[in-house]
């Protein structure tokens, strides 16, 4: 799921504060992994609301919903206009739930703060969607909520290990096509709660490190390269919500549009892992069968039907990832432990 915000400097306070936040000789050039309390509580608290999007994939983790009362979440469901609490955590810097709570009383109050304020973009976007009363009214409830929820959240999870996992297998190889598209380096947010449908920020267009992500937080020592896998195909939203854009068929309604771009970002993961990681390519496609709830089979034909896009699109995505992803041989990654260990 993809939004991007080309006009405002604020993102890049963001990224900062972001970086700021990562562990000491972790940060530099490429994307940083973080897993803050205020995105995994904020998380848990739309998969208790049963809230939901555009697209096929799930949004959410039932199994790690937060309780919220069943008023609210008919609420988020009605009406389409909250469907920017999705991307909340991406428009604050890493932080405590009370960041977050602090964000939605502002933005219900409609005193934003200034400019410059760690809360200051994410509330003017609030109060900028949400500006009738009965809306803002909701933000206020939602305020304590967040704050309960994290309180009752596990420790933070390390990440040492999916970093490393990161920077020394995949970003290596997937550097051409993040250079390529304006998206060298960022934030990726983890949580539990995220479902397949993870999340992706893109900020201004003249700073390819200005970018946020949010996925699912799978431990690598029992899924893999899971949450790697769902943050390729998030970095593949970019290119094809713009690719699909082109063939959009006015007619076509929004729900249609949705689908079309959440299968066609797995699809062109599939060949992004296939040209630039071909020794994961399996294990991509496996896993996204897995997201799916699709039985695995080393049949590509189903991996088709499960993630089914038209012709045009297809060409077009396999056209840009020819001219920007030189093919690699198979062999000089490494599968994750994890997934030799299934093989024995």
């Amino acid at each position: 799921m993809c939004t991007s915000s080309r006009l405002s400097a604020w993102p890049s306070l963001i990224l900062a504060a972001a970086l700021a936040s990562t562990p000491a000789g972790a940060q530099g050039s490429g994307w940083r992994f973080v897993a803050p309390d205020g995105a995994r509580a904020w998380f848990a608290v739309m998969a208790g609301a049963h809230a939901s999007g555009p697209g096929p994939l799930p949004y959410y983790r039932p199994r790690y919903a937060a309780p919220l009362p069943d008023s609210i979440g008919r609420t988020l469901e009605r009406d389409a206009s909250y469907e920017v609490l999705h991307f909340l955590p991406l428009y604050l810097p890493p932080g405590d739930a009370r960041l977050v709570a602090a964000t939605l009383r502002a933005a219900a109050s409609g005193r934003v703060p200034a400019r410059g304020q760690p809360t200051a973009f994410a509330s003017a976007a609030l109060a900028d969607v949400l500006p009738r009363p009965d809306q803002r009214a909701v933000l206020a409830a939602l305020a304590p909520v967040v704050e309960r929820a994290a309180a009752a959240l596990p420790p933070s999870p390390s990440l040492v290990a999916m970093q490393r996992r990161w920077d020394e297998a995949f970003a290596p190889r997937l550097a051409p096509y993040l250079e390529a598209q304006g998206l060298r380096s960022g934030v990726v947010l983890l949580s539990e709660a995220l479902g397949p449908e993870g999340r992706i920020f893109t900020g201004r267009a003249d700073d390819p490190a200005d970018n946020l992500a949010a996925v699912a937080y799978l431990p690598p020592a029992a899924d893999g390269d899971a949450s790697l896998f769902a943050l390729v195909r998030e970095l593949c939203f970019p290119l094809v919500t713009r690719l699909a854009s082109r063939g959009a068929d006015d007619r076509s309604n929004r729900e249609q549009q949705a689908w079309r771009a959440s299968f066609g970002a797995v699809r062109c993961g599939a060949y992004l892992t296939k040209r630039a990681l071909p020794e994961l390519a399996e294990a991509y496609r496996q896993q996204w069968l897995s997201f799916a709830r699709r039985s695995p089979t080393t049949d590509p034909l189903a991996f088709q039907e499960a993630f089914p896009i038209d012709p045009p699109l297809d060409h077009a995505i396999r056209t840009e990832l020819a001219r920007a992803v030189p093919p690699q041989r198979s062999g000089r990654g490494a599968l994750h432990p994890a997934l030799l260990s299934r093989q024995h």
